[in-house]
């Protein structure tokens, strides 16, 4: 996430926004691991889904 660059405003915004989502999930998953709960395991999986497997709008990729 570090090493994307956006060009736009609202590019810039949806890579914070992304990396907000992120942060916060980790977060949780600490206080998971210091008290685990076995309900908060299905909630921390569709997060973690719904984050890394999101689209984002952005550049087009230089991948082959």
């Amino acid at each position: 996430m570090h090493t994307l660059t956006s060009l736009h405003d609202r590019q810039r915004a949806a890579q914070q926004q992304v990396r907000d989502q992120i942060w916060t999930l980790y977060a949780d998953l600490k206080a998971y691991q210091r008290a685990p709960d076995p309900a908060a395991i299905a909630p921390l999986r569709a997060r973690f889904e719904a984050i890394f497997t999101q689209k984002t709008a952005g550049l087009p990729s230089t991948k082959p």
